[in-house]
């Protein structure tokens, strides 16, 4: 077997391929959000050939970092509910059945938030949310449930908001 150039390009695309093949399909699916939905095998594959012996390594490198990393667990799928989600800080206070706690919302859509807390609880927890917009004095009163979860926040997909509180949220959304 040659020890060239397309030898060393074939053992770097034929490793990157086991290890997107051990990924679980959490990290799949992510890693395939994360690459914009495109046809990620021939996109990977003409980039990863057309690079540098070095860059292709750095490359495997990120890779098993990406396989070591958290992935939040999940109940919904990526696309269920998937709408324009903007970056907020919104200081919020939500309750389970058995804790209170106080955190912040670092993203909001109309369909749920990102809340930033150490401690996250249980995906599937039912969840209260009280918080309120800079622009309104107003506080919202939200239900919701835990849809998943990192070691960095948890998702909550929010439940029948009112179509005051769905306006609130679009009017806040579409103004970022």
């Amino acid at each position: 077997m040659s020890s060239g150039p397309s030898s060393s390009k074939y053992m770097v695309l034929a490793r990157l391929f086991e290890m997107v093949d051990q990924l679980s399909e959490d990290q799949k699916l992510w890693l395939i959000k994360s690459m914009h939905k495109e046809a990620l095998t021939s996109h990977l594959s003409k980039l990863i050939i057309d690079l540098g012996e070095e860059q292709q390594f750095a490359l495997i490198e990120r890779l098993k970092e990406m396989i070591s990393e958290e992935i939040p667990e999940r109940t919904i799928e990526l696309d269920e509910g998937e709408t324009t989600r903007v970056p907020c800080n919104i200081n919020v206070d939500y309750s389970t059945q058995d804790q209170k706690y106080s955190n912040t919302i670092l993203d909001i859509s109309p369909a749920g938030v990102f809340i930033e807390t150490d401690d996250p609880p249980e995906v599937g927890q039912k969840i209260t949310l009280i918080f309120s917009f800079l622009t309104s004095e107003d506080h919202f009163d939200v239900a919701g449930e835990i849809v998943w979860r990192s070691s960095r926040g948890i998702g909550v997909k929010f439940y029948e908001l009112s179509f005051e509180k769905q306006k609130w949220i679009r009017d806040f959304v579409g103004k970022k």
